[in-house]
């Protein structure tokens, strides 16, 4: 309420600015005993004064509003070609007077677009999200025809990722925002709030605005986001209409002044812990069991599964791990980067003992292999390293910049 309230104070502004201007004026002439009607005849007065200089000023106006669509329209041209105007004093001036920012903003992503590789965006997400080739395959071809179309009346995608936890959902959004240069935005669908509902017990108070209040903030300030949506099968069914309405028609009405935010550039990933979402839903479901509204997935562009990662997958993910951990600690692996190998018979035994399943436990045995040695390593002032092994499947940490008799003795 408080909110809706400031927001119309704040466009009546300009009126109450004026009203009480004319309130100094008809105070200022009773300071003065002066009548009603004269000061409305001394304004006339002035106002005919200055006849003379209105043509001028409407040509400098003109002028100025010419400029402006001029260089709006170069910033545009320059902005395709990834080039910005230099900060002379006109810019600046005409930056101030038209969103500049927003216009090259807006420039800069239709030039991405429209350059869209989806092959390299393919490759770069398959090196980064590992186990989950097809699906960095379609996402990318799926994205490039949506791209490639100059009339958009809908998003660039909804895409649905199902599968257990821990198997790179998650991962894959991040990448795909970062690689695609959108900021990502997500939700906890368990943790939102209808308007006029009360919070569950769990939700801490901090919370924020509800749901419909918050997307509609994020689509206004950045309509280019990724947004990011955990646990859709917590939908409520107000929530769920509100999806559907920004997926079909393309834009969402925002909760306080009923305007359209459109959501023709943004991206929608619903994630779910189901094992898969195309799988016959129970007709009768129990009370505790979580379901994904039918006519929700019916607006799905693409559903996804992500299975288990293979043992193969989390030796890749092991070397993976392990050259951004040999980073954290300010050191740079030789090159070539690692050998995946090196992990594999440290990770069959946890494998087969299925205490490592998912890229989490990856990281933890990562963490506690190679934490103390690259401790070590930093004490004695390495800085390029390389790790070996022995037949027993010991790892070793060695530097690849001195010589072998300042080898790191330290076993993992």
């Amino acid at each position: 309420m408080m909110k809706s309230l400031l927001l119309w104070l704040s466009r009546m502004m300009p009126l109450m600015m004026a009203l009480f201007l004319l309130l100094a004026l008809i105070q200022l002439g009773l300071l003065f005993h002066t009548a009603p009607l004269a000061i409305i005849h001394t304004g006339y007065k002035i106002l005919d004064h200055g006849r003379p200089f209105y043509i001028p000023l409407a040509c400098i106006t003109l002028a100025l509003s010419l400029g402006g669509i001029l260089y709006y329209l170069s910033v545009e041209r320059l902005a395709q070609h990834g080039l910005f105007h230099r900060k002379t004093p006109l810019p600046l001036l005409l930056g101030y007077l038209i969103n500049t920012k927003a216009y090259e903003k807006t420039a800069i992503r239709l030039q991405q677009d429209s350059s869209f590789n989806a092959e390299e965006l393919a490759t770069t997400l398959q090196a980064r999200v590992i186990g989950h080739d097809d699906i960095c395959e379609e996402i990318s071809q799926q994205l490039r025809r949506r791209l490639s179309l100059h009339n958009r009346t809908q998003p660039v995608g909804v895409f649905l990722f199902s599968g257990p936890p821990s198997t790179g959902k998650t991962h894959l959004a991040r990448q795909l925002a970062l690689q695609t240069a959108r900021p990502l935005v997500p939700f906890d669908m368990q943790k939102l709030t209808l308007t006029g509902a009360e919070p569950p017990i769990a939700q801490p108070p901090t919370y924020g605005l509800t749901f419909l209040n918050d997307l509609a903030t994020t689509l206004r300030a950045q309509p280019d986001a990724l947004i990011l949506l955990n646990g859709v099968e917590y939908t409520p069914p107000e929530i769920g209409n509100a999806l559907i309405s920004a997926w079909m028609d393309g834009y969402i009405p925002d909760p306080i002044t009923g305007k359209h935010i459109p959501t023709t550039q943004s991206i929608f990933i619903l994630t779910t812990s189901l094992h898969s979402a195309l799988e016959p839903a129970n007709p009768s479901p129990t009370p505790t069991e979580q379901v994904i509204p039918p006519l929700l997935l019916g607006h799905v562009d693409r559903s996804f599964t992500f299975h288990p990662l293979t043992r193969a997958s989390l030796t890749r993910i092991a070397a993976l791990e392990a050259e951004r951990l040999i980073r954290n600690y300010g050191l740079t692996v030789e090159a070539g980067g690692i050998d995946p190998s090196l992990f594999s018979q440290p990770l069959q035994k946890h494998y087969n003992a299925q205490e490592i399943t998912n890229a989490h436990g990856v990281r933890r045995l990562i963490e506690d292999m190679l934490s103390d040695a690259l401790i070590t390593a930093q004490q004695q002032n390495y800085t390029h390293i390389h790790l070996l092994s022995s037949p027993t499947g010991a790892l070793s940490i060695h530097p690849s910049n001195g010589p072998q008799t300042r080898m790191n003795k330290a076993r993992l």
